[in-house]
């Protein structure tokens, strides 16, 4: 689990990356939510981020992990020209948006 928090314009949201380890071992997702199943969880209790854009980061971030990870551990080699493909995408780490706003007021 990787918890990312997210703060843009003031306002904070969170990102919590459920298992990414197994989007290398994963077939195709089911339509039922599998406990196991790598997933992001996007919790914003105000609906004012872009969840598009934050998943299309949130997967360009993993996939340049991934390359890091795996440059680091020699297993890319000296020939960068070969393309690595982006195993984390929007279709193998799906974003899941919990249903309703819990909004706290704070007086001060």
């Amino acid at each position: 689990m990787i918890l990312i928090p997210i703060n843009i314009a003031i306002h904070w949201s969170l990102a919590v990356i459920l298992n990414p380890g197994k989007v290398l071992s994963s077939n195709q997702v089911d339509s039922c939510f599998d406990k196991e199943e790598p997933a992001i969880l996007f919790f914003d209790s105000y609906g004012c981020h872009n969840h598009d854009v934050i998943h299309e980061n949130l997967c360009f971030w993993l996939n340049f992990q991934y390359r890091r990870v795996l440059k680091d551990q020699g297993q890319l080699g000296q020939n960068l020209e070969i393309p690595i493909p982006n195993i984390f995408n929007k279709d193998s780490l799906r974003l899941l948006i919990p249903k309703g706003r819990h909004e706290v007021a704070y007086n001060f």
